[in-house]
């Protein structure tokens, strides 16, 4: 019995158990109705709901799907298409464009909007091999990882906004381990919680529009550089 299914089916029985008797249950009382839901759930066959978010910024037409697995974003991909008749989409970005900016941007060279290089970097070597490399809480602009430029290629790296953003840019496009600054999470603390969704809105338009900045910046760099 899969334990994510359990919970999922549990938690709405205990939440209008309590609001009828209008207190609290009891361990033992959450734990007779889990034991019965077991026994209701037990010759079903089982399905587990996954919630994926994303958005669309209509004026870069973007879809950004907030998943690490590429096959996920194409899953959501299809349902879209599914839904609207037809989606045609690209990726954001030219792939071997992307890796010759990706060894420039090590090199601390033509480097996207303010952004500098964090302090991780992977890279590989080109052949049959794939020697790999990963230098983690290290100064990018060191000799021990700038020799290695001569025989591999930058595969992510990590981007830092002076006290602002961070992201890591992989060389298939994917952005990854966003971080935001305190000075922006802390805009809308005034909401508080009392309206979770009307604060959850509020904190992904925050951050949204950070990333889509970050998102430009990438993309006009790559396209200006090389077309140089």
């Amino acid at each position: 019995m899969p334990a994510a299914v359990v919970n999922e089916e549990l938690q709405p029985k205990i939440e209008a158990a309590e609001q009828e008797q209008g207190r609290s249950l009891s361990r033992k009382e959450k734990q007779a109705l889990k034991e019965d839901l077991i026994q209701t759930l037990l010759p079903r066959a089982f399905s587990r709901s996954q919630l994926t978010h994303g958005y669309y910024d209509a004026e870069h037409q973007w879809l950004v799907i907030n998943t690490s697995s590429a096959s996920k974003a194409e899953d959501i991909l299809a349902l879209l298409r599914k839904a609207l008749g037809s989606l045609p989409a690209l990726p954001w970005l030219d792939n071997h464009k992307l890796n010759n900016h990706l060894q420039l941007w090590l090199q601390h060279e033509a480097l996207p909007g303010n952004f500098q290089p964090g302090s991780e970097v992977e890279l590989k070597a080109p052949d049959e091999e794939g020697a790999k490399v990963r230098f983690s809480n290290h100064l990018l602009s060191a000799d021990e990882v700038q020799t290695h430029l001569q025989d591999k290629l930058v595969t992510r790296i990590n981007l830092q906004q002076t006290e602002g953003m961070g992201l890591t840019v992989t060389d298939d496009g994917g952005i990854k381990q966003l971080s935001y600054p305190d000075s922006l999470t802390e805009q809308n603390d005034e909401l508080g919680w009392e309206d979770l969704v009307a604060r959850l809105d509020a904190d992904l338009l925050l951050m949204a529009d950070s990333l889509n900045k970050a998102l430009q910046a990438i993309s006009q760099q790559v396209s200006q550089v090389t077309a140089d």
